[in-house]
């Protein structure tokens, strides 16, 4: 989110329905309503990589810059913008944490032990009380005394 966030501020802040209209104008562009875009840009949804990469095509186009262009002036980076939000995607899909997805953008051939997803079939955080299955409150047990009550 923040590096598409990056790009829509390089952009001008454009409204939503010229973002949209800028995507759908690209050539074999997927369909992106408003709402999916706004989702995007606020990193509520991960969304398909041909969306993710038809918005940022469409923000790039709208600053008069280059997705391919290269994201560092570091020469033997050869990172760009588009390979980047890729990566950035692909470490999203996979639950990559962040300290483990910046090793591994900045040494690609380091080991290094990839988190398991945040949880299987869906992307609600563990400490979602929601999100989890409870165990079924158990009864409390109750013991009788012989004393009567008065």
């Amino acid at each position: 989110m923040e590096e598409l966030f990056l790009h829509f501020r390089a952009a001008g802040r454009p409204r939503l329905p010229r973002i949209v209209a800028a995507i759908a104008a690209l050539p074999d562009a997927p369909r992106a309503s408003r709402e999916t875009v706004r989702r995007l840009l606020k990193g509520e949804t991960i969304s398909q990589w041909q969306t993710v990469d038809a918005l940022l095509q469409a923000l790039s186009a709208m600053a008069n810059q280059d997705p391919d262009r290269q994201r560092t002036d570091d020469y033997d980076d050869e990172t760009t913008y588009r390979s980047y939000l890729r990566q950035l995607w692909n470490n999203d899909i996979d639950g990559v944490e962040e300290e483990t997805a910046a090793l591994e953008m900045d040494d690609p051939w380091a080991t290094s032990q990839v988190t398991p997803p945040r949880r299987p079939g869906g992307y609600a955080p563990p400490s979602d009380p929601w999100a989890t299955s409870q165990s079924k409150p158990t009864a409390p047990t109750q013991t009788y005394s012989d004393e009567p009550p008065f």
